[in-house]
């Protein structure tokens, strides 16, 4: 505990403090000349009993937040905004801001911290700052995306936002990096333009029926354009040459356009892939339940079952 008078001072002091708890105040005009030039330490559980510490501390009092693990980072920056309003030092709150960002550990806290400089000290140079330095620490595409995520939000910032974009795409991470920056330059930029430009080149760096789903969902959802979304389903027929995927590929095809012909080009190419000795059931199950052609799934069922 950090103080500027002995621990069984501060124990005689907290315990003449008026908490809400008490039946009746007390009175603590005796207490200013005691408390003067001193520095006490609070936890925010005890602080949410103090009615207003500018009522038993004098001007100027130091009062520090306790770090204690467990403690959750929103009730930290609660505790600093009430000593700021009550207090009215902005100055202190500030050092208790920079005491605080010291000890964050994950971007959660950083970006509490930061919100708290904004709200109290309405201090938006030091908030971006904060980010800024945040931003140094970003590796992973997901890292650059949620923080523009943040700098658009907070500061409505886009050329700062659109640079931390770019910086995700630079950070790679294969078709789902790419779907994700697409995602986001739809949400957070509302850049439809740039959003389908990218989505049409992701179907390039597609390798199997799994980045392909994630790559159409994404597509339908973000896009609502049928068109692109029918371009990818046929640079994934030029592209897929397993069984299995291609299976996966004429039952989406049915499923999102409703396009018989088309799928059972799919199947023809699906039965004639170099796997389908090791997947043909499958492939029979579909056409007979999806397709709805049971007489093509038992002719591949007496083909293949008896090999």
């Amino acid at each position: 505990m950090r103080t500027s008078r002995a621990t069984s001072f501060w124990e005689f002091t907290m315990a003449l403090l008026p908490f809400r708890t008490k039946a009746a105040p007390v009175a603590t005009g005796n207490l200013r000349p005691m408390l003067q030039n001193a520095s006490i330490e609070v936890m925010p559980r005890t602080a949410e009993k103090v009615e207003d510490f500018s009522a038993i501390l004098p001007q100027g009092t130091r009062v520090y937040i306790a770090h204690i693990d467990g403690t959750p980072i929103e009730d930290m920056v609660a505790t600093a905004k009430r000593i700021a309003a009550d207090l009215k030092d902005d100055t202190w709150v500030r050092e208790i801001f920079t005491r605080q960002l010291e000890k964050c550990d994950d971007d959660y806290k950083v970006r509490t911290v930061a919100d708290g400089v904004l709200t109290q000290l309405k201090d938006e140079s030091w908030a971006k700052q904060i980010f800024r330095d945040w931003e140094g620490r970003c590796q992973k595409n997901t890292d650059f995306i949620k923080l523009a995520a943040i700098v658009n939000d907070r500061f409505g910032d886009k050329e700062w936002t659109k640079k931390l974009l770019d910086k995700a795409g630079e950070a790679g991470e294969g078709p789902v990096g790419t779907i994700g920056l697409a995602a986001a330059a739809n949400d957070i930029l509302q850049d439809s333009d740039w959003a389908r430009s990218l989505f049409d080149r992701v179907g390039d760096d597609c390798k199997n029926r799994y980045d392909y789903e994630h790559l159409f969902s994404s597509m339908e959802e973000k896009t609502g354009d049928r068109d692109l979304l029918q371009q990818a389903h046929r640079k994934a027929v030029d592209k897929l040459t397993s069984s299995k995927d291609l299976v996966y590929l004429a039952e989406s095809i049915l499923r999102r356009f409703k396009d018989t012909d088309w799928a059972r080009q799919v199947y023809q190419k699906a039965l004639s892939a170099g796997d389908t000795g090791a997947s043909w059931n499958r492939l029979a199950l579909s056409m007979a339940d999806k397709l709805g052609d049971a007489q093509w799934a038992g002719k591949v069922r007496q083909k293949f079952a008896s090999l």
